[in-house]
């Protein structure tokens, strides 16, 4: 059994993962935002970002399949208004 400071030494290891996946997300999130500034598209896609969350709890599977939907519903969240920012939409 590993001790708790394993553990958590184990989390900030992931939590670091993380950190650099979504700095490099929220870049990819900016080109998209340029895009859809040139394009004129909205921001929001409802009906791709609910097809996305189906996507992702079912692959998280029971019993997470519903804490992965909220985790990314949150980072859609920031992502859009990052992007809102970054056109300039109000």
């Amino acid at each position: 059994m590993m001790d708790l400071q394993a553990i958590r030494e184990e989390i900030d290891a992931i939590d670091r993962e993380l950190t650099d996946l979504f700095v490099r997300r929220m870049q990819l999130s900016a080109k998209v935002a340029g895009y859809k500034r040139e394009t004129g598209m909205k921001v929001f896609d409802p009906a791709r970002e609910a097809a996305i969350l189906d996507r992702i709890a079912e692959r998280a599977g029971e019993p997470l399949g519903e804490y992965a939907r909220q985790f990314y519903q949150t980072l859609f969240e920031v992502s859009r208004a990052y992007q809102t920012e970054l056109i300039g939409d109000k």
